[in-house]
């Protein structure tokens, strides 16, 4: 049952490799080595724009243990521009359902969700963004969380 479990992570793994196509340039991914998102931990991401005017989506795909507590997730949001103008935006990424599931796909004690955390997106900029995240939990650290990967997709 463990080796189906963890032959259907890899086909799941490699199904959402394959799917960059409309993604603006690499993926990148922080991970949490202990498994713990520090409070002071802002996380940041690069982006070449070489064409403003398009929209893109905006995703998280979070990576965590089955023993993640909460059910909710807040993230502030900020994408600096070139010439250093910033777009703040929250999200709550809702990591249960009503009833306590949740919404991740879980494999075993690994669980990732992929959720849309802003729609139709405008650069307005040519050159080099940082979009950061950080979580606004009361906690100095959210635990079980294992990596966090920000995808910005062509809508």
């Amino acid at each position: 049952m463990k080796a189906l479990k963890l032959i259907l992570f890899f086909i799941v793994m490699i199904s959402l490799s394959n799917c960059k196509d409309n993604y603006l340039g690499e993926t990148t991914i922080i991970t949490f080595p202990e498994e713990k998102w520090e409070k002071s931990n802002v996380l940041t991401f690069t982006y070449s724009i070489s064409e403003i005017g398009e929209k893109y989506n905006i995703y998280v795909n979070l990576r965590h243990t089955s023993a993640f507590y909460d059910k909710k997730l807040k993230l502030k949001v900020t994408a600096i521009s070139p010439s250093g103008k910033s777009e703040t935006f929250t999200e709550v990424l809702n990591i249960k359902n009503l009833r306590g599931k949740f919404k991740s796909e879980c494999i075993g004690d690994y669980c990732d969700l992929k959720e849309l955390i802003k729609k139709k997106f405008t650069f307005k900029e040519t050159g080099e963004y940082k979009i950061q995240v950080e979580h606004l939990s009361d906690r100095e650290f959210i635990s079980n969380v294992m990596r966090l990967e920000l995808i910005i997709e062509k809508n």
